[in-house]
């Protein structure tokens, strides 16, 4: 593809579906800042609910993110919104979600084109060749009305990877007033949050993590990517940091990987070469060495760190070394930082040893607990051909949809900030259908998935 200038267009869009969370902060896919800044064209991204149809009907191109599958029904919605103001608007999708019921997706909510597998190079060619009118057929990795297809055969490489720009938002101006408005808002207790900037360590789960069951295992990573995992080089990590400190509106970063357990000794050495005048959030999925820990500690000005009691994070009920964890916990608030502790409720009902092993490390540290094991319900697990299994998709949209009558009655009625009241009432009042109506006007049956937990 062509070299093109980046310059403005108001004829291409991104718009992030409302997905809901255990939480009130935003959150868009870790990787979604690289593919838009890939992009040829300086474009302008869009929560659904702040989206104008003013904006719609001048649009050409509409990329959208389903990554999660709670996003489903806030996608539905979008999609049908923007066809009804713009018919002839080009809406792409991309995401795990979109790449595991793509065939679905494209004849129910009436999406043009979906990414499979890695979209850095595929988005920025089907983006560069629908505005330019050129052969679509040239284009890897993406399904399209009428049984259009091309071939799968992108997949991330290492040199793409180190390349990707994950910490430039400047594109969203409402996501990114948000963060900021989040991180100068004095309350230190946000961290850890799943929210910008998530510290971009590995495309896929690493080995070490062997969930059977939530999409991250080794296996079902190569179905949906046709790849293997692949780990960031230290020094573009060290590098995001860097800028990072420099951006004064950025007082915390997210370690949702765990670096300490992924790099070895010399890569954690390059990634924490300095004193950082940042707070960082860390989620340990197994116990890691003291001095490494350490080292991670010393690099920031606190924060929170987050333990797992069970090895390989709360996937299974198999202890590691109690007298050790409690030393790290120690080690973590001596430091000044805020320890966490994630188990699962399940496992200390039916183990007698991980019941009495979480007693013993709250009464030696008083550190803070987490129940985390609804995490791990009910994800779309792929096939060996990277779809998932289409006779569940309606009980995936209806998870979706009980997701965000759930989490917008529930958690806010009493405290709710400006920008969440425009979303509960763009949703709740003026969108919501019955789910069961919805899914009879679709032609989808609601079907539970058998290995649910």
């Amino acid at each position: 593809m062509p070299e093109a200038a980046k310059i403005f267009t108001e004829e291409i869009i991104y718009v992030h579906p409302y997905t809901p969370f255990s939480n009130q902060l935003e959150h868009i896919p870790m990787s979604l800042p690289a593919l838009i800044n890939r992009l040829p064209y300086k474009i302008k991204g869009f929560f659904a609910e702040e989206l104008a149809d003013k904006t719609i009907r001048k649009t050409k191109i509409v990329i959208i993110d389903l990554h999660w599958f709670l996003s489903l029904y806030g996608a539905y919605i979008l999609c049908k919104h923007i066809k009804k103001v713009n018919k002839n608007a080009i809406i792409i999708a991309g995401g795990i979600t979109a790449s595991e019921f793509y065939r679905i997706l494209i004849e129910k909510f009436n999406i043009d084109f979906i990414i499979r597998g890695d979209a850095e190079i595929p988005l920025r060619a089907l983006v560069y060749n629908l505005m330019n009118d050129l052969d679509l057929n040239q284009v890897p990795n993406i399904a399209g009305k009428d049984n259009f297809s091309t071939n799968w055969d992108y997949c991330l490489n290492q040199k793409d990877l180190d390349e990707n720009n994950y910490m430039d938002i400047d594109f969203f101006p409402s996501f990114r007033s948000f963060v900021y408005g989040i991180h100068n808002s004095g309350n230190g207790m946000m961290i850890p949050s799943i929210m910008y900037p998530c510290m971009m360590v590995v495309r896929g789960c690493p080995r070490i993590y062997k969930c059977s069951y939530c999409a991250g295992g080794m296996h079902d990573q190569f179905c949906l990517f046709r790849r293997e995992n692949l780990t960031r080089s230290s020094t573009r990590v060290n590098d995001d940091l860097t800028e990072l400190e420099n951006n004064s509106n950025i007082k915390f970063v997210y370690f949702t990987q765990d670096l300490i357990n992924l790099y070895q000794e010399e890569d954690i050495d390059i990634v924490l070469n300095k004193k950082f005048q940042l707070k960082a959030g860390l989620e340990l999925f197994n116990i890691p060495k003291y001095q490494n820990l350490e080292k991670f500690l010393n690099a920031f000005e606190g924060g929170t760190i987050g333990f797992c009691l069970a090895i390989h994070y709360s996937q299974n009920d198999d202890i590691g070394d109690i007298a050790l964890l409690i030393d790290l916990i120690r080690l973590v608030k001596n430091k000044n930082y805020f320890p966490v502790l994630f188990y699962s409720e399940r496992f200390s009902k039916t183990n007698m040893r991980y019941r009495d092993s979480l007693k013993t490390i709250v009464t030696a540290t008083d550190c803070k607990l987490l129940e985390i094991s609804r995490w791990w319900i009910n994800y779309p697990l792929p096939l060996p051909d990277g779809t998932a299994d289409e006779k569940y998709f309606g009980y995936f949209l209806y998870e979706s949809y009980m997701q965000e009558r759930n989490f917008n009655k529930d958690n806010y009625s009493i405290k709710m900030n400006y920008r969440f009241k425009i979303k509960k009432d763009f949703y709740l009042l003026k969108n919501y259908n019955n789910i069961n109506k919805l899914l009879k006007k679709l032609n989808i049956e609601c079907i539970r998935p058998e290995s649910e937990i």
